[in-house]
């Protein structure tokens, strides 16, 4: 008799950040960025290496119902949209700032010299993708489940593991309609599942506050 698999959990995808000096001695530039600036878009060409600098950068796709599915958060010190750039394909997602922010951007050739160049990075980036490779696998699976509950306390538990300093009580800082986009769930869904979490006293609403 077959037991059921254990759930499959996220990974923590903590790569240690290119060193800003060797970025600038290849010729990355500086961009400032306010809030709701795009980076790049869906089906742009893959040109720059990026890596944030301040603030946040948000990654987003659309599915065939217009509806926005957050693919991540980036914040100082992440390089994001890094696969595109390998492969020569244009961007399948867009990047906008999340908040104000600045990003160092680094020209492709440059980038793959830099590489060449610094093995150890180049190992970096391999971690780094097995990392985002996994855990986009753990989130297909988790969107693809029936159960609202299972989706949101598997995010949950992502986001908890993701603080840097862990708490048994962590105050979810995203909004309802943030947590449907990450989930693919609707905004009512997860209004309705954490109602029904609270009532299971898996998680805490305390005016209008999310604690998990």
């Amino acid at each position: 008799m077959l037991v059921p698999a254990k759930p499959l959990q996220m990974y923590i995808c903590n790569p240690m950040p290119i060193d800003t000096d060797i970025l600038l001695t290849y010729g990355a530039s500086t961009r400032k960025l306010k809030k709701g600036d795009v980076v790049f878009a869906e089906g742009g060409e893959a040109r720059y290496f990026y890596q944030v600098l301040e603030g946040v950068v948000k990654v987003i796709t659309t599915n065939e119902d217009g509806k926005e599915l957050i693919q991540g958060f980036f914040k100082p010190g992440e390089s994001f949209g890094e696969p595109p750039l390998f492969v020569n394909h244009p961007y399948p997602s867009t990047a906008l700032a999340y908040e104000d922010a600045v990003v160092l951007r680094l020209p492709r050739e440059s980038f793959f010299r830099m590489l060449h160049e610094y093995p150890g990075i180049a190992f970096s980036m391999l971690e780094i993708f097995a990392c985002r490779i996994y855990n986009k696998a753990v989130n297909s699976q988790i969107r693809n489940t029936p159960s609202p509950e299972h989706k949101l306390l598997a995010l949950l538990d992502k986001l908890k593991s993701e603080q840097d300093h862990f708490t048994d009580r962590m105050h979810v800082k995203y909004t309802r309609q943030q947590l449907a986009d990450f989930t693919g769930l609707r905004v009512e869904t997860v209004i309705r599942t954490l109602t029904k979490l609270s009532k299971k006293q898996v998680v805490e609403i305390v005016d209008h506050k999310l604690y998990y």
